[in-house]
């Protein structure tokens, strides 16, 4: 794994699956990241969360970092690329129900090693209350934190350089948190069947697994 200057040891290559120890930098270096696009995006009323598992403290989690971004209206993509790719986030692609509009960061001089994922959706949209409600009940949880830490750990052992294979076996899990929260009332219902809700953590790969409305994004 890459580093940022003075932080923890960030990323990882694409297909490459490491879960790492929970680790309280993660936090900072979110903090720098959020300042740099809050500045950046200064005037459009944006939200900057920290999502996915490096946003849980005490989860372990695969060592990238998880951001959404909730605008109020959909933005020209043209517009955000102009706006963030200053920062060094380079755009991939609209991962629609899958991620939103995507973003990476990648190490400097380490092409494809990447240490950031950015998600652009509107705050409207079920991805930015998905996010957010699956990230606090792992916060909350910690009975379901440590069940999801011991299934990310032990496929992680299965599938060390497939995160294709990774992210379908978390599948259930996620499908059967997603359940819960509804029922709590956290969210909105979800289409189990379709649902392949992507949390933060894998939407490039959720193409691959046929994700039209994936289960997977909100945590990693």
């Amino acid at each position: 794994m890459a580093s940022i200057e003075g932080g923890p040891r960030l990323g990882l290559t694409r297909d490459q699956v490491e879960v790492a120890d929970s680790d309280p930098r993660w936090q900072e270096v979110f903090d720098r990241l959020a300042a740099e696009i809050q500045s950046a995006l200064v005037g459009l009323d944006a939200k900057v969360e920290h999502v996915g598992s490096t946003s849980v403290p005490g989860l372990a989690a695969k060592p990238i970092i998880d951001i959404a971004i909730g605008v109020p209206s959909p933005l020209d993509i043209d517009r955000m690329i102009q706006l963030l790719e200053p920062l060094g986030y380079i755009y991939r692609r609209d991962e629609g129900a899958s991620g939103g509009q995507l973003f990476v960061v990648e190490q400097d001089n380490q092409p494809g090693h990447r240490i950031a994922y950015i998600h652009v959706v509107t705050t409207d949209d079920p991805q930015w209350t998905r996010y957010l409600a699956f990230r606090d009940r792992l916060r909350a949880d910690p009975r379901t934190r440590a069940k999801y830490q011991q299934l990310k750990q032990q496929l992680a052992r299965e599938f060390p350089n497939d995160r294709v294979a990774y992210t379908a076996a978390k599948e259930a899990f996620i499908r059967s948190l997603l359940r819960l929260l509804v029922k709590l009332g956290n969210i909105a219902g979800v289409d189990t069947q379709a649902s392949r809700e992507t949390l933060p953590g894998d939407a490039e790969n959720c193409r691959e697994l046929i994700c039209g409305q994936n289960p997977e994004r909100i945590a990693r």
